[in-house]
């Protein structure tokens, strides 16, 4: 079990004493230097950090080397395609995914560009799932005693964080489609997620299912998700915000055409007024919200008006509008900039907001708490580990809050002008 903060101060003091032994002086070395991730860490990374190193203790000799750390995990992933042991594949594919978290998380910490590992993480969680759903289904088939095919019937979709390509998620909302109106290829597709749920809580993440709430099951037929999408009165924001924003990690791309074409298209875009109208009311029905019944709504990160909330609620407003099949990431503000050249400038000051709210946010997982709400007390070590220094009288975690407040005040005073170039469309 690792020490509590107090245990690692006194034992991190303890070995700053002079050693004498070259040999004992490199372990010294090795032990303040993990003594030194461990005050950075938050409890939510020191558990990635325990789960690895309690099944191999011998990964903590590489923390200082993130490139060896990669190649360690590569090279149990490799293992999992060579082992024919379903038990065996999903154990090893889960010591891939937790070292991968972890040295991830690692790299956030030591300042890696947000683009990079945005794009790690999602590689990572991406092979995750996708190899998992695999010794999933061959496990149902063995079960079964013959085997189904589901490659043009049955796709596997992430939305949320997930979806947008955003590191350190420590939840996947899922939409599981299935092209097929069968009860037995039904059954057949939700004996397959429920083992794969079974497994993805056991990395210490929490799947959700939006749509298991409306159709009482892990899979929802394409028919009856078109059924209700177009029903009378039933039009949705949340329900079309969570497809819109939905990126297919499972299937082929025959079903990932007809996703696009009967339900975005179909149902999203055809009644894109109604979206619009929608988004922009819960917009401003929620900074009503948070001004009035909130305390200190300046430090949701999220939630706060010109927050994570408002850029990535208006991102899918302009993916409507100019039905933009790129995912809502990094890269979704260049695809923007090109499409409205006269807005160029102020896309380009919205993505640097962004990039910096979302740096902002995952480090202060990693070194204080995995919270939306930013506590002013805390902000010293994200500050620092940010680049700040303090000066004058002006702390590193002071001047970290003044730029954060910058950022969303840019943010609310740009995306109030531009909602009104959305509703000319």
């Amino acid at each position: 079990t690792l020490l509590d903060e107090e245990s690692l101060r006194s034992f991190r003091e303890k070995l700053l004493g002079e050693v004498w032994d070259a040999e004992a002086a490199r372990w010294r070395d090795w032990l303040v230097r993990l003594c030194e991730i461990l005050q950075r860490s938050s409890r939510f990374f020191r558990r990635s950090i325990d789960r690895v190193s309690e099944d191999h203790p011998e990964y903590l000799l590489q923390f200082g080397d993130l490139k060896k750390l990669d190649r360690t995990a590569k090279g149990i992933l490799a293992d999992v395609l060579r082992t024919p042991l379903p038990e065996q594949q999903k154990t090893e594919l889960g010591a891939y995914y937790d070292l991968q978290f972890l040295r991830i998380g690692l790299a956030t910490l030591q300042g890696m560009p947000l683009s990079q590992l945005d794009a790690e993480f999602t590689e990572v969680a991406d092979y995750f799932l996708e190899i998992l759903f695999d010794i999933c289904k061959a496990e149902v088939d063995a079960t079964r005693g013959r085997r189904m095919m589901t490659h043009d019937r049955l796709a596997l979709f992430v939305a949320g964080g997930h979806a947008r390509e955003r590191a350190h998620q420590d939840d996947y909302d899922l939409v599981v489609l299935l092209d097929s109106d069968s009860e037995e290829m039904h059954r057949y597709s939700n004996e397959i997620m429920t083992r794969l749920n079974r497994e993805i809580s056991r990395r210490g993440i929490m799947p959700q299912y939006h749509l298991a709430d409306r159709f009482g099951s892990y899979v929802t037929r394409f028919s009856e998700l078109e059924e209700f999408l177009r029903g009378e009165g039933r039009i949705s924001y949340v329900d079309m915000s969570q497809l819109l924003g939905a990126r297919q990690i499972v299937g082929s791309s025959r079903i990932e055409e007809e996703f696009h074409r009967r339900i975005i298209r179909g149902c999203v875009y055809e009644n894109r007024e109604i979206y619009i109208a929608s988004v922009i009311g819960e917009i401003q029905s929620r900074r009503h919200f948070m001004s009035e019944q909130c305390k200190g709504p300046e430090f949701d990160i999220k939630e706060c008006r010109g927050g994570l909330r408002d850029l990535e609620m208006s991102m899918l407003l302009w993916k409507v509008v100019h039905e933009i099949r790129e995912p809502i990431g990094g890269r979704f503000w260049d695809v923007l900039a090109e499409k409205n050249p006269g807005q160029r400038w102020e896309f380009k000051e919205l993505q640097e907001s962004f990039q910096f709210l979302n740096r902002l946010r995952d480090v202060y997982r990693l070194s204080v708490a995995p919270v939306n709400m930013l506590n002013p007390a805390y902000l010293d070590r994200p500050g620092e580990l940010l680049g700040y220094r303090a000066s004058e009288g002006v702390s590193a975690g002071e001047k970290l809050y003044r730029d954060y407040r910058k950022h969303c005040t840019r943010v609310a005073d740009r995306l109030d002008e531009l909602v009104e170039t959305v509703l000319k469309f």
